[in-house]
């Protein structure tokens, strides 16, 4: 094999042509489906990943913050109307 060809799963339509249509046959059909489906995928490099890792966290420690300042000034609010 050369680098220009790809090898990929046979489609599922072949598949059921060549008789593999029992339990075993379908799981086996959409297994390789969804692996063909997954070399498709542009999977992230490690700087990306810490990358979006980070943002994720930048954003999480903000909303956190953002909804303990409202708590604490909802509790805040109630203690002096209600007290």
């Amino acid at each position: 094999m050369n680098a220009t060809e790809e090898t990929t799963a046979p489609a599922p339509s072949e598949m059921r042509a060549a008789g593999a249509v029992h339990a075993r046959g379908r799981l086996t059909v959409f297994l390789l489906a969804v692996i063909a489906e997954l070399r498709l995928v542009h999977w992230p490099d490690r700087r990306q990943v810490a990358a979006y890792t980070g943002v994720v966290a930048v954003f999480m420690l903000t909303a956190i913050v953002g909804i303990w300042l409202a708590d604490a000034g909802t509790a805040s609010l109630m203690m002096h109307l209600f007290s």
